[in-house]
């Protein structure tokens, strides 16, 4: 079973992006992955596939619209130079369509280095190509791409793919065999701008809750907050606004203490607007026993303000103190 810190490093990672909120850092819309797709979905080709139209089937990768992107391909006999992806994607739609099956294997990379609106990575592949006549050929190459940050996530501005031909038999071992090369990400330092008053923000705030001076509640939400107590049982789940979460999970609780939660701050961790602070909370129960748990909150900040809240804790704790402690009568 993952200790509590090691699901809170998995949930920063996942939360984690650059200036724009597609622009991801992990899973399948990061630039490592969408590297790797690039090849082995966008280009690739099987034989019975759709006639190959470069707009549709790599649509998710190039920036179509944007000013500034060139791409060279040394796999293109004139040795051209395209100004947009479009006029990149008509120097090869012709070639593929004539393609029985085009097979591609990752032989090195993805490696990027990713920053606020741009980023860079690079892979070596290997490619067998058989046309429908029947010809096989084979190729390595080195790929080296450059990523913008654009509202629809990363896409493509500059390309250079170098070309080499290969022995058909080596490659076709390569795609024989399970291939899966080890990826590095490097994230620029100070890659946001709001890093540090997004975090001094979350952190003034759990130092005047720990001191008894403020409740962190009103210092960071807004009743449009929605929080999400991840975990199984009853009380995990998202809750839509401030004031559900406190009437739900907050008020319930805190009735049956006798003194209340404070914590002590282990570490906090910053992103941009995503600060994931994993604490210590301590207090007392109504019945006298201690009441200890370890937490990780993960805040999207707008401003001085959380507009999301993702909870790690351990439930079991705290739903021992509802089950524990009957509901105090109300006057």
């Amino acid at each position: 079973m993952k200790s509590l810190a090691t699901v809170a490093a998995l949930a920063i990672v996942a939360s984690a992006a650059p200036a724009e909120a597609n622009c991801t850092l992990n899973g399948a819309s990061s630039v490592v992955d969408l590297h790797r797709d690039w090849i082995l979905d966008g280009w690739e080709r099987r034989e019975g596939d759709p006639p190959f139209v470069f707009a549709e089937k790599l649509k998710r990768f190039y920036d179509f619209d944007g000013n500034g992107v060139v791409i060279h391909d040394s796999w293109d006999p004139q040795k051209r130079v395209a100004r947009s992806a479009l006029e990149y994607g008509s120097f090869f739609e012709g070639a593929f369509n004539n393609f029985r099956s085009a097979r591609h294997a990752v032989t090195d990379g993805p490696h990027a280095i990713v920053g606020r609106d741009l980023a860079t990575s690079s892979l070596e592949f290997v490619a067998r190509l058989e046309t429908k006549d029947g010809a096989v050929s084979a190729a390595r190459a080195q790929s080296q791409i450059v990523w913008r940050c654009t509202s629809a996530g990363w896409r493509i501005v500059r390309e250079q793919n170098a070309v080499t031909d290969e022995n058909i038999g080596a490659v076709e071992a390569i795609l024989n065999r399970a291939v899966n090369p080890q990826s590095t990400l490097l994230i620029e330092p100070r890659v946001r701008t709001d890093t540090g008053s997004a975090a001094e923000t979350v952190k003034s705030a759990f130092e005047a809750w720990a001191a008894g001076r403020g409740n962190i509640f009103d210092d960071l939400l807004t009743e449009k907050t929605v929080w999400t107590i991840k975990g199984s049982g009853p009380h995990a789940k998202t809750y839509s606004s401030r004031s559900e979460f406190m009437a739900q999970a907050v008020a319930p609780f805190a009735r049956r203490l006798s003194e209340p939660v404070r914590p002590t701050v282990r570490q906090i961790v910053a992103d941009g607007s995503t600060v994931a602070v994993i604490w210590d909370g301590h207090g007392r129960a109504a019945d006298g026993l201690p009441y200890k748990n370890s937490y990780a909150w993960i805040f999207e900040m707008d401003g001085e303000r959380a507009t999301k809240v993702t909870a790690f804790l351990d439930l079991a704790a705290y739903d021992d103190v509802l089950r524990r402690i009957p509901q105090p009568k109300t006057r």
